[in-house]
């Protein structure tokens, strides 16, 4: 008996399939530690937007062990210049953009997946049968699902505030190094001196306000990096259309957190985020340059951890990357 079998979705028609669509949420609605980066409408959102900017081709990979288990791997192909010649990349979609790239399994047998074999036959399959990529990237999978011998990025780890741990601020705060504590109550008593602090959270039907607020986060992203490599970040293709098209299709399904600190209702930092079972996902944060003196980034933080507690959050999940 065939020990796996291996299906590789290479179209669009294939990937908007009603059946496998039905499947996609299935494996969502399964997966035990799924993330908002897993999620259909994420993913399709990326596709559509900044993947189309890309060029990308969706290359889907399913795999079914002889137990009956399902695994289900969203990449595309990506050509990128390296070293002056173009080389095909298979990439899990939403990369960069994306803070896991983990698999969604649906475990339908009497034992779980053996993501060990799954890797021996998964290297088997690209390495022997498939002829259209150069590279496999796949980055930002939890440890107990990647292979043995992958090589952990402990620099670029995802630290995470457990919010769950704490009944107030105060009592967060005093588990805070001294300095730390001491900062950001000095810079929020500097900063009320200019007016009320008000920390605005964007109701979902609040799209109007959201849109208007976005268009001033990123006029005061550019401000703050102008000159650096950062700055071009929201004019890159499908960028900032990938922002709008979130808050257009998914602020109203309460997946995404946007917050606005608000100094005499001027306002003054912005943080773009997501909001899933229980986990905020800081993604995107910037102020405006006018404040900086006053770490409004710092301050927006500390009131997003008393309002996770407030509302009884598990954690916020602060992303990777040294930002």
């Amino acid at each position: 008996m065939q020990e796996c079998t291996f299906r590789w979705l290479n179209s669009w028609k294939e990937i908007e399939d009603v059946r496998f669509m039905s499947l996609w949420h299935e494996l969502a609605g399964k997966s035990h530690d799924l993330t908002i980066f897993n999620l259909p409408v994420l993913g399709k959102i990326w596709l559509a937007t900044k993947g189309k900017a890309l060029e990308v081709e969706p290359r889907f990979c399913l795999y079914e062990d002889i137990r009956g288990n399902i695994v289900l791997l969203p990449f595309c192909t990506f050509r990128s210049c390296w070293r002056n010649t173009w080389e095909r990349r298979l990439i899990g979609i939403g990369e960069p953009h994306f803070d896991y790239q983990s698999p969604l399994a649906i475990n339908t047998g009497d034992k779980a997946v053996d993501w060990e074999a799954f890797w021996r036959n998964f290297h088997k399959e690209v390495t022997c049968n498939i002829g259209w990529f150069d590279m496999v990237m796949l980055l930002r999978i939890r440890s107990d699902l990647a292979p043995a011998n992958a090589t952990p990025d402990l620099t670029l780890a995802s630290p995470y505030i457990k919010v769950n741990l704490y009944t107030s601020f105060d009592e967060y705060l005093s588990h805070r190094p001294t300095s730390h504590r001491t900062d950001v109550r000095r810079q929020k008593k500097r900063l009320a001196k200019k007016g009320d602090i008000e920390l605005r959270i964007l109701a979902p039907n609040e799209k109007d306000e959201a849109f208007r607020e976005l268009d001033k986060m990123i006029f005061a992203y550019e401000d703050l990096w102008a000159g650096q490599p950062s700055s071009i970040l929201f004019g890159l293709p499908g960028t900032l259309d990938f922002y709008k098209t979130l808050i257009d299709q998914v602020l109203e399904a309460g997946f995404i957190h946007f917050s606005v600190l608000k100094v005499d209702g001027i306002s003054a930092s912005w943080h773009f985020g997501f909001l899933y079972r229980g986990v905020l996902h800081y993604y995107k944060p910037t102020y405006s340059i006018k404040y900086a003196n006053y770490s409004p980034s710092k301050i927006h933080l500390a009131m997003l951890v008393e309002h996770g507690i407030k509302e009884g959050l598990r954690y916020i999940d602060l992303g990777g990357g040294a930002q």
